[in-house]
């Protein structure tokens, strides 16, 4: 059933970009099975109970729990049953990127718009 089947949480406050992100995903990758939320709290919600996801394509800029807050509560919460997490976001900024590289749980930095072909080196190196 689903074991064979990728799953991929989106997590950004703007509905039109998880909106086409989900869209173009989904036409890429007929096979997996994309979930996106417009809050960190439900997507946090959501793993808390139990449910398993394979990546992670996060925005940094979020009202209430940002990005870099969203993970900072998945470790203090001791939430780890998601393999990898991608950021896709509008920041450019460079302190960004290396605050980035700070984090083992983030495989990847993708600057919006989501580029296919960056992504699936990310999907690729989940072992799927």
């Amino acid at each position: 059933m689903k074991n064979n089947k990728i799953i991929i949480m989106l997590v950004d406050d703007d509905r039109t970009s998880n909106f086409l992100n989900k869209k173009i995903l989904n036409n890429v990758f007929p096979e997996t099975e994309i979930l996106d939320f417009i809050s960190s709290e439900q997507a946090l919600a959501y793993l808390k109970s139990g449910n398993t996801v394979d990546i992670v394509l996060l925005d940094i800029n979020m009202p209430e729990i940002d990005g870099w807050q969203f993970i900072e509560t998945t470790r203090a919460e001791n939430i780890n049953n998601y393999k990898s997490i991608v950021l896709l976001t509008s920041s450019i900024d460079e302190s960004d990127m290396e605050k980035a590289r700070t984090y083992k749980e983030i495989k990847g930095f993708i600057s919006k718009p989501l580029k296919i072909d960056v992504f699936k080196k990310y999907l690729n190196s989940i072992g799927k």
